[in-house]
């Protein structure tokens, strides 16, 4: 039998996941910042303004003494960093000096405010749904078109990211071709709705629904290898058949760091205390299992060769 060479040529996720296979998941190699907690908007399915948000944040200057701090006692490697919120660029100078300490940076912004010119920088841009939908999750009308100026106008493709709710499930596909084409859009990526439980639950997909997007998001990505981000066995691991095996070892969790915008410590991740584990929807604790559970990775490995 011979094996296309195409097969063997390594994507930036199959050299991730070599690496963390051997060596495993660094201690704390992957950090999320809440820079600040404000933010223009009042979302529906936002986890931050449910946690016991202390009025009081770091000033920069006390944000950039910490991680210097924690760089020289080697708390964490300065892997990896999402900035996130509150709405992150309200405090653009903040991450445009801290993101020189970290080796891969990820912005997740609602989109209101101007992209800066960062092009070593990953910016996630919140989509959820087309204008109709994205309008009523996020509790702002007009808010749509404001983003679709915002991408149109920024020095620097961006990443689409959707949150798959109740209220938006049926406009996945419409919302996904709507970007598709757009030349400031780099790629798209989805991920569920995490119950929290202060939320209203009209939001919380069953699992049945979610199996069924699952298969949706899965063709998908079958059509559109290179324009959906996600890769098919991270979609795989979300199914309800797998995912709490996923959850209950959480990598985030466990090799990872959250942090306030106090600098403080969060007992579980970027979502709070308030989220339901079992019912998780955020696409990072299934990554990094893809990456790093090694009998995952074998099994996904002899697919793919034998496929």
């Amino acid at each position: 039998m011979f094996l296309s060479q195409k097969k063997f040529l390594p994507t930036k996720y199959q050299l991730l996941k070599s690496y963390f296979f051997i060596r495993g998941i660094p201690q704390n190699g992957f950090v999320s910042i809440d820079v600040t907690n404000k933010c223009n908007l009042r979302c529906k399915h936002c986890y931050f303004f449910e946690q016991d948000v202390e009025e009081h944040e770091l000033k920069s200057e006390e944000w950039y003494e910490k991680l210097i701090e924690m760089q020289k006692n080697k708390t964490i490697p300065f892997f990896a960093c999402t900035w996130v919120g509150g709405e992150p660029l309200l405090r653009k100078n903040l991450i445009d000096k801290g993101r020189k300490l970290f080796k891969y940076n990820t912005v997740v912004t609602n989109g209101s405010f101007p992209i800066p010119d960062w092009k070593d920088v990953n910016f996630y841009v919140s989509i959820d749904g087309d204008e109709a939908r994205h309008d009523l999750v996020r509790n702002k009308p007009g808010l749509y078109q404001k983003i679709k100026k915002t991408i149109t106008e920024s020095p620097v493709p961006v990443t689409v990211a959707f949150c798959i709710n109740n209220l938006n499930k049926e406009s996945i596909e419409t919302c996904f071709h709507e970007w598709r084409n757009h030349p400031n859009v780099k790629n798209f990526c989805f991920d569920f709705y995490t119950p929290i439980d202060t939320l209203e639950d009209n939001l919380t997909l069953s699992w049945e629904t979610r199996d069924a997007l699952v298969d949706q998001l899965l063709a998908l990505k079958k059509q559109y290898p290179q324009f959906l981000a996600i890769e098919p066995e991270v979609l795989d691991l979300m199914r309800s058949e797998k995912s709490k095996k996923v959850t209950d070892t959480c990598s985030f969790r466990y090799s990872a760091s959250a942090f306030d915008p106090s600098g403080n410590r969060k007992a579980k991740c970027m979502l709070g205390d308030g989220a339901d584990c079992d019912r998780c929807g955020c696409v990072v604790p299934f990554y990094l299992h893809s990456l790093s559970h090694k009998p995952t990775v074998i099994k996904n490995v002899f697919n793919k060769v034998f496929s």
